[in-house]
This record gives structure tokens, sequence and C-alpha cells, in this order.
């Protein structure tokens, strides 16, 4: 999942950031609720390098996800793949 805001709801690209967060937590969310029901193995989440701010947020909401058993930095620490528990 890319939650680049550009790609993800370009409508919202020169909204104020704390909306722009508070929509890519959001889909955040439904997308790991998806991942969990359909029993994915694992996903990708492209939350960019930028400040820090966006992948902070995103991997705080991984680590208190009980159904996710491993978290990898990848492409720099741009992205982070995920793992569910089987």
């Amino acid at each position: 999942m890319d939650l680049h805001i550009e790609v993800l709801a370009p409508h919202l690209s020169n909204a104020i950031p704390a909306r722009i967060l508070q929509y890519q937590k959001e889909r955040f969310t439904q997308f790991i609720a998806d991942c969990i029901r359909n029993r994915l193995p694992n996903a990708l989440i492209i939350h960019g390098k930028g400040e820090g701010v966006l992948r902070q947020e995103i991997r705080h909401m991984i680590s208190l996800e009980p159904k996710i058993k491993l978290q990898i930095s990848v492409n720099h620490d741009g992205a982070t793949e995920i793992w569910f528990n089987s």
C-alpha cells in the first residue's frame, strides 16, 4: 500500500498536514483489516522517508496490532514490510 497522499488521495494534496496524516492513518487501518480478513501472509507499506512523521505513526500502529508478528524496514527506510501471524 502506498501511503503517499499524491497516490492515495490527490484531492487532499493541499490539505493541512494533520488532515493528511489522519486520512493516511485511517486508510492504513482499513488496509490492515482487509489483509487480516483475507489472510494475507505479508504486506508492504510505502510511507516514504521525508521527515519521518508518517513512518513513526505507522510503525507505532503496527506495534499495537497483535496479528502482526514482524515488521522489517525496506527501501532505505522508505517502506515497512509486515508479516502476519498465521
